[in-house]
């Protein structure tokens, strides 16, 4: 573990003046929601040879489907479960299964990717194939924005987060960041946030500042957007900050980077220094491999 001050590449700063991007609006369809399906939830049950204490939910139990493609906990403190065969909510003893989401070509659901809940108590549910649904619980009603006939150009396992501000950001694989108001349903458009990058901007967090931080698969950005200004994080002392796999903000104003080959790094913002783990996915592997073999030696003895 090293620990460093935290550099920029002053290089590459750019500026952008974020109240003169254009805005323009989102058009959602908007429908009666369905009154979900309730049901009592099982018992979850104890998973079969774990060597830790690890309980089951699933199918059995009433949930729909057992891939889970998104998760989060909403003002009042209950569940959101996405699967591929519908969305619930879930108050710890009922599952209320909503059937909004519509089928692709295959027939099957569309994936949910990112849910999130505005400021406003609404859902908003992200999916790569079918756009953006926002459920409005106290009105009974659901929206859709499609994204192909609008422009939009989203991808699967892309971040949505809402700031402080209560701005909806997402990212994207190749076409930069959107950037959506929900109390008007506008969006704006950074195509790129350095010159020549390829739009890469997968990854997205909020520090305890506002600032908004960027993984991208060639490095780490943070955008300042009062001022509008743009910097990039200089790789430190040979470590790597390329190749951002997630990013994370905990309650310490720490941001927390996943890397692809060089593990896991903490950006301390307050201090401005990082702590970086090196070599995290093979001590890892070592860790998990000392106690398979514990717990091996102790099921023989």
């Amino acid at each position: 573990m090293d620990e460093m001050s935290l550099e920029f590449n002053k290089d590459q700063d750019t500026l952008i003046n974020f109240n003169e991007l254009p805005s323009k609006p989102i058009k959602f369809t908007t429908s009666i929601l369905e009154v979900p399906l309730k049901v009592r939830a099982g018992l979850p049950k104890l998973k079969k040879n774990a060597t830790v204490g690890i309980f089951e939910f699933g199918e059995e139990q009433g949930f729909p489907g057992y891939f889970v493609s998104a998760m989060m906990e909403d003002s009042q403190g209950l569940m959101w479960i996405a699967t591929d065969k519908g969305l619930c909510r879930f108050d710890g003893e009922y599952l209320e299964i909503y059937d909004f989401i519509d089928p692709i070509f295959t027939g099957a659901q569309a994936s949910i990717t990112n849910m999130l809940e505005d400021k406003k108590g609404r859902i908003w549910v992200y999916t790569a194939e079918k756009g953006i649904y926002v459920l409005d619980l106290k009105a009974g009603l659901v929206s859709n924005a499609s994204f192909l006939q609008q422009g939009f150009n989203f991808n699967r396992d892309c971040s949505m987060i809402m700031d402080s501000r209560g701005l909806i950001w997402l990212g994207t694989l190749q076409n930069g960041i959107y950037m959506i108001d929900p109390n008007d349903n506008t969006f704006r458009h950074i195509a790129h946030l350095r010159p020549q990058d390829n739009g890469n901007a997968m990854h997205l967090t909020e520090d305890g500042a506002g600032n908004i931080w960027v993984g991208t698969e060639s490095g780490l950005i943070v955008m300042d957007v009062n001022t509008g200004k743009i910097k990039t994080v200089e790789n430190q002392k040979g470590h790597s900050l390329a190749s951002v796999t997630g990013l994370f903000s905990d309650s310490e104003n720490r941001i927390w980077v996943g890397t692809e080959e060089a593990g896991v790094s903490i950006i301390d913002v307050g201090l401005k220094r990082g702590v970086l783990h090196r070599n995290t996915a093979a001590r890892y592997k070592s860790r998990m491999a000392r106690q398979a073999k514990a717990g091996l030696a102790q099921a023989e003895a």
